[in-house]
């Protein structure tokens, strides 16, 4: 898949693993690290299997998060923009990681 990040900062967490530990603990950027290259090999977003990913409605757009540690997840929206309105998770071939952070749903 092709990965994009929705602004500056989620970049440079995502590139920059000293800067990742600096904010999210040295644990949760393993995870991160991991999940990106899960990410990045997958051809779907249905092909990620771990950190019990699925969907959940953020400010009224549907995301797919996908769980680090303890309650910190990673936020990601479809930035497929092929994709319609009623858009199926394994045909999304771009996604936008919109946020790290902890999370409450």
């Amino acid at each position: 898949m092709v990965v994009s990040f929705a602004n500056i900062e989620i970049r440079r967490i995502c590139e920059d693993e000293h800067y990742a530990i600096s904010i999210l603990g040295q644990q949760a950027t393993i995870f991160l690290l991991s999940r990106l290259a899960d990410l990045e090999a997958a051809n779907n977003i249905g092909e990620i299997i771990v950190g019990k990913p699925g969907e959940i409605e953020l400010d009224k757009e549907r995301c797919y998060k996908i769980d680090l540690i303890n309650d910190i997840k990673l936020i990601i929206c479809n930035n497929d923009l092929s994709a319609e309105l009623g858009f199926d998770w394994k045909n999304i071939r771009r996604v936008k990681i919109i946020k790290i952070d902890s999370y409450e749903f």
